[in-house]
């Protein structure tokens, strides 16, 4: 509780918030590429066993999934690096009582 002298000066939840949202997109950011594999990467291989064809259909699809995961991927990477240096910028605590209280009281859903 505060005495009026001091400031209570109480955990930046809005910092953690942030830092929580670059975490994720660093998840999901790693599930698109190469690496981890797009959302239909298994699918795809059952179907190039399974499915032998002249035809390029599939391996053209396969490649345009490819090119969109890469670019969501760098996108999210894009968006990891802004909110690093949002977390980079937010003090770690704040006064609840000062202009910046409303972070001592941010909630996500």
């Amino acid at each position: 509780m505060s005495t009026g002298l001091t400031p209570d000066f109480r955990p930046n939840q809005y910092r953690a918030a942030l830092g929580a949202a670059a975490a994720h997109a660093t998840t999901t950011a790693a599930t698109l590429t190469d690496d981890g594999g797009h959302p239909l990467h298994r699918a795809l291989e059952d179907l190039a066993t399974a499915w032998r064809s002249h035809s390029t259909l599939r391996e053209d699809f396969e490649g345009e999934l490819l090119d969109l995961s890469r670019t969501a991927a760098a996108a999210l990477d894009s968006h990891v690096d802004v909110l690093r240096a949002a977390v980079a910028d937010e003090p770690p605590v704040v006064d609840p009582s000062g202009p910046q209280g409303w972070k001592s009281r941010y909630a996500t859903r």
